[in-house]
């Protein structure tokens, strides 16, 4: 199913698993430095634009919402939003969950 296995950004806890028609990418925003997620959001985004599908599991809610079509926020293994990434910034749940 999976063509590679290979780390990103040379950070050995992130990897990308890639086939000819979608990423999955964990956690690939963490500990990034601003400059460095936007030129990221950048290359993610090009990918998208190939019809190459793309699931993140993500914290970092502003790259996510930048990317995705769909969001589904979960909080303590119950999904507590699924919708408009851009509704998940406005909604209550989320925004708890997100604060602690």
């Amino acid at each position: 199913m999976f063509r590679y296995l290979a780390p990103i950004i040379g950070r050995g806890q992130d990897w990308m698993l890639a086939d000819a028609d979608g990423v999955l990418l964990d956690e690939a925003f963490e500990g990034l430095a601003p400059v460095v997620v936007n030129r990221f959001i950048e290359a993610v985004m090009k990918i998208k634009a190939m019809g190459i599908s793309i699931l993140m599991a993500e914290s970092h809610l502003a790259a996510a919402t930048r990317i995705g079509d769909r969001l589904y926020a979960i909080d303590r293994g119950e999904i507590i939003f699924h919708g408009p990434p851009k509704e998940a910034l406005a909604n209550e749940k989320v925004v708890k969950a997100l604060r602690g």
